[in-house]
């Protein structure tokens, strides 16, 4: 495998990836979005 493969394989991956790691975002955010409200809510119970 030579460095044109390598970077065929790269070309060919990027976009998977971006989109990946455009939804990893989004599920993080969420996720700390929901700690946020819950930790609020919990504060407000007690």
């Amino acid at each position: 495998m030579g460095l044109g493969a390598v970077s065929f394989l790269q070309d060919d991956a990027a976009p998977s990836i971006r989109i990946s790691a455009a939804a990893t975002a989004i599920f993080v955010l969420m996720y700390f979005m929901c700690c946020k409200f819950l930790t609020k809510v919990m504060i407000v119970n007690y």
